[in-house]
């Protein structure tokens, strides 16, 4: 209802007509006040609610957790207790069997679900960050990574299995090739991001990352890649003092030049100079730009299939250019161990092959 004010009889109808607007002017600007106030008090408790439960996260969501499996475990416990089991007991063994889980690849679901282990392996999230342009945030993981492990696991274990994935879904036709140069800037983005990483420190911090912990300890599981020296360049034997003495070759792809940059930043983490080139490169038309000049090796990269003969001409090119240096074919696809790697090398004629690029580096 609209609140009536009451006014003199003897007052002139026009100027009580005034006293009236401006009486319900003022009621309205009251009501008006009123309920930015409430909205403001409103924000500032939902404001406080959050902040409570984001710094109190340590505490509610273990509370949070332990109702939500009170919930969940509740049947298996009173399932057992119909079959006389003592509640005690039941409590006991069901809690074991969820915690058994994590060990269990059927049931590792659970764990997924209710701890806080990322759901997809670490191949697949660097792939998926670096389709979405988000360098950063994959530059923000692998430095928490290389708090307990070493870059050449990182990159033989999470980066270059992401490419893998990428070349897969290139192969099917569902990566093309605007995408793969979007993935390819990308790595290259996350390798400068990493430029400033010193592989001398040998001091092992726990990383206190979930997904960084996850990526560590399947990196343990999968291989026993050992810390590689960062030599100092009089440790270098002669010829190996010039400005690039590894030159990195994509062999065909976008992709290939990804890996090339990753194969390239590794040996200049360790000391040893390298640059990358991209496929291109390998024209009859370019090679001939590419500077010879202190060159010792030539790693040929192939993240996918590539014809026998394409890659026996790009060798027969290199050799032609820079005859004195040694040509690694480096075949990182999924199905290559070292053994066929070998038989590739063998056809392609080049002076050393491998499917690991921690290993290559570590036998070269």
């Amino acid at each position: 209802m609209r609140a009536q004010s009451s006014l003199p009889t003897d007052i002139p109808h026009s100027i009580a007509l005034r006293l009236h607007e401006r009486t319900e002017r003022c009621i309205k600007t009251d009501q008006e006040s009123a309920g930015l106030v409430a909205a403001v008090a409103s924000s500032i408790l939902a404001a406080m609610i959050i902040a409570a439960l984001y710094f109190g996260r340590e505490i509610f969501v273990p509370v949070a957790l332990a109702i939500l499996l009170t919930f969940v475990l509740a049947p298996a416990v009173q399932a057992l207790q119909h079959i006389r089991v003592p509640r005690r007991v039941a409590v006991v063994g069901v809690v074991l069997c969820a915690f058994a889980c994590r060990h269990v690849e059927k049931l590792q679901f659970l764990h997924v679900m209710f701890g806080d282990r990322p759901a997809l392996p670490p191949p697949e999230i660097f792939y998926q960050r670096m389709l979405a342009a988000d360098p950063e945030e994959a530059a923000e993981k692998a430095e928490q990574f290389l708090k307990e492990s070493s870059l050449a696991s990182y990159y033989d274990q999470v980066a270059l299995p992401g490419l893998r994935l990428a070349q897969n879904d290139a192969d099917r036709g569902a990566l093309h090739a605007d995408l793969q140069a979007k993935l390819r800037d990308s790595v290259h983005e996350f390798i400068a991001d990493l430029a400033n990483i010193d592989e001398e420190e040998d001091d092992v911090v726990p990383t206190t990352d979930a997904e960084a912990a996850t990526a560590v300890d399947r990196t343990k599981e999968e291989a026993n890649i050992k810390r590689m020296p960062v030599l100092k360049r009089e440790d270098l034997a002669r010829g190996w003092d010039g400005q690039h003495p590894v030159l990195c070759v994509a062999g065909r792809s976008m992709l290939d030049e990804a890996a090339a940059l990753v194969m390239a930043h590794l040996g200049t983490t360790h000391a040893i100079p390298a640059r990358s080139e991209p496929s291109e490169a390998l024209a009859n038309t370019n090679i001939v730009q590419l500077q010879p000049d202190g060159v010792q090796i030539i790693c040929l990269i192939h993240m996918g299939d590539e014809a026998p003969s394409r890659t026996h001409f790009a060798i027969r090119r290199l050799r032609r250019r820079m005859p004195k240096a040694r040509i690694v074919l480096c075949c990182w696809l999924d199905r290559v161990d070292d053994e066929a790697a070998e038989r590739r090398r063998i056809e392609a004629r080049a002076d050393l092959a491998g499917s690991s690029q921690a290993v290559r580096w570590q036998s070269s």
